[in-house]
């Protein structure tokens, strides 16, 4: 069985072949699967919708910059770390650790654009490991480890896709219903 430092090797390697485009919207597919928790997040906070809807603005922003290789009009780096819940903050819930994966995931795809950067497209692609981790972790008796080997799998079908050019076909395959991210978001829901 491969490694997570082998694979993150190899995350590494494709990442440094693509094209700026191919590169922002690998992370963003990452970003696209975590969103549903960033939900999940905002639905325990009381359906604090603004924020979700900011991060929804960014990420959709940064598909259209790769799909169509002009450069975002707003500062998706900035708007994605405005919308990361603090551990110092008083109210911080289980919940928020998604919503700091799911924003860094989008903040790591838009400094993927700006510095087109292989190391920034690898961190993106850890915050789904970490999500299924710890959502495993914090409930491992309604959460399976097997969404860690999903998102796992996920990421490697979304590098095929990206090292074909096929972006569309990338955007479509990350924000599915059948998406691990979709499923992880309705297990830890149910499992309320």
């Amino acid at each position: 069985m491969e490694s997570w430092s082998d694979r993150e090797a190899e995350w590494y390697r494709l990442a440094s072949r693509l094209p700026k485009p191919s590169k922002t919207a690998l992370a963003a597919a990452s970003a696209e699967r975590l969103f549903p928790l960033y939900r999940v997040f905002a639905a325990a906070r009381d359906g604090d919708d603004d924020r979700s809807a900011l991060l929804r603005r960014a990420l959709d922003e940064l598909w259209t910059a790769a799909e169509t290789d002009t450069a975002p009009r707003s500062d998706n780096y900035a708007i994605a770390l405005s919308v990361v819940p603090s551990v110092e903050q008083p109210d911080w819930i289980v919940e928020s650790a998604f919503a700091q994966n799911a924003a860094a995931a989008v903040a790591y795809a838009a400094q993927t654009w700006q510095l087109d950067d292989p190391q920034q497209v690898v961190w993106a692609l850890w915050q789904a490991i970490e999500a299924a981790d710890s959502a495993a972790d914090a409930r491992p008796e309604a959460i399976s480890m097997a969404f860690v080997d999903r998102a796992g799998d996920s990421i490697a079908h979304d590098c095929v896709l990206a090292a074909n050019g096929s972006l569309g076909d990338l955007r479509r395959a990350a924000s599915s219903d059948g998406s691990w991210g979709v499923a992880l978001a309705a297990a830890w829901t149910q499992a309320e």
